[in-house]
C-alpha cells in the first residue's frame, strides 16, 4: 500500500469532458485577470497590488482550512512540492504579474498568456518523463500562429505596452506553469482544493516580510473601494478559485492536452476588452480565434 507523501500513485481520471469544462471554467476566470489586474494596478503601485492579492488569497486560504480543519500533506516529497506551489504561484507569478501588467498593455498581457500550455507541457512532460505527441507540438503552432496573427495584426503597437513589461509578464507564465504542475502532481495524491489553500496561506506567509521591510504597505486606507473589490476577485476567484479547479483539471487529465486550453484565455481576455472597453471587433480578431480554437481541439485529441 501506498502512504501519503512516499510514493506517486497512479493518477485519477475524469471525464474527458468534465476536465474540459473544468479547465474552460478556469480559463474565463482567468481570463479577466489581466483587465483586472490593470485597474488595480492604475491606482496602486504594483508592489502593493501584488503583496495585498497574496495577503487576501492566503487568509481565504486560512478560513478554508480552519473551517474544513484540512491537514497538511505528508512526507518530504510532497512537503517539498507544496513550497514551489506557493513560492511560484502565489509569490512570483503575482510580483511578476502585476509589475509586468503596470508596465505593458492589459491586451499584450492578456496575449503574452498563450506561452503558458507551452510550459505547463514540457514542465509537466519532465515530471512525467514523457513527452507529447506529434499532434500536440502541431496543436500548439497552430494556435500559436493564431497569437501571432492576432498580435501583429491588432495589438502589435499596443499604447502603453513596453519590451520590460512584456517579459515580465512572459515570466511570469513560466512561474505559473511551474504551479500548476507542482500542483497538480500533488494533488494525484492530495485534494485538488486543499493544496490550494495550503499554498496560498504558505505564500501569505512568505511575502510577509515585505510588509516588514516595506511599511508604506500598511497604509491599506488610500487603497480605493474599487481596488480592494478588484483585488478580492483576484485573490478569491482567480488564485484560489481557478487555481483548485485547474488543479484538478490537471490531476484528472493529460498535462499536454489539458494545458492546451490556456490558449483560449487570451481570447477570453480580449473578449472582456470589447465588452468591457469598447474595443472593436476585427477580421484579424475572429481570424485568430478560430485558428486559436482549432489548435486546441487538436492538442486535446492527440494521443
Amino acid at each position: 500500500m501506498v502512504t501519503n507523501g512516499t510514493a506517486a500513485q497512479a493518477p485519477a481520471t475524469a471525464p474527458p469532458a468534465a476536465v474540459l469544462a473544468a479547465a474552460l471554467f478556469t480559463m474565463v476566470v482567468w481570463g479577466s485577470t489581466p483587465m483586472m489586474t490593470k485597474v488595480v494596478v492604475g491606482v496602486i503601485p504594483a508592489l502593493n497590488a501584488a503583496v495585498w492579492r497574496t495577503i487576501l488569497a492566503g487568509l481565504v486560504g486560512v478560513l478554508f482550512i480552519l473551517a474544513l480543519r484540512v491537514r497538511p500533506p505528508r512526507g518530504r516529497t510532497n512537503l517539498a512540492l507544496l513550497l514551489a506551489s506557493a513560492v511560484f504561484g502565489f509569490v512570483g507569478f503575482t510580483l511578476l504579474f502585476s509589475y509586468g501588467v503596470q508596465r505593458t498593455s492589459a491586451s499584450h498581457a492578456a496575449l503574452i498568456i498563450a506561452s503558458a500550455p507551452v510550459f505547463t507541457g514540457i514542465i509537466g512532460a519532465l515530471f512525467e518523463r514523457r513527452w507529447p505527441g506529434g499532434r500536440w507540438w502541431i496543436g500548439c503552432a497552430i494556435a500559436l500562429a493564431g497569437e501571432t496573427l492576432l498580435i501583429g495584426s491588432r495589438f502589435g503597437g499596443g499604447a502603453g505596452a513596453t519590451v520590460a513589461g512584456d517579459l515580465l509578464v512572459l515570466a511570469a507564465c513560466l512561474s505559473a506553469a511551474v504551479t500548476y504542475v507542482t500542483g497538480a502532481w500533488l494533488s494525484r495524491t492530495y485534494p485538488a482544493f486543499h493544496t490550494i489553500l495550503w499554498s496560498t496561506a504558505l505564500g501569505a506567509v512568505l511575502i510577509v516580510p515585505l510588509l516588514l521591510a516595506r511599511p508604506g504597505l500598511l497604509a491599506i486606507d488610500v487603497i480605493p473601494v474599487t481596488a480592494w473589490a478588484a483585488l478580492f476577485y483576484l485573490a478569491a476567484g482567480a488564485s484560489v478559485i481557478g487555481y483548485a479547479v485547474w488543479a484538478w483539471a490537471l490531476s484528472r487529465g493529460d498535462f499536454a492536452r489539458t494545458g492546451a486550453t490556456q490558449f483560449v484565455q487570451p481570447v477570453i481576455a480580449v473578449a472582456f476588452a470589447i465588452v468591457f472597453l469598447n474595443e472593436p471587433v476585427t477580421w484579424a480578431l475572429a481570424a485568430s480565434a478560430v485558428i486559436i480554437m482549432a489548435g486546441i481541439i487538436l492538442a486535446n485529441t492527440s494521443r
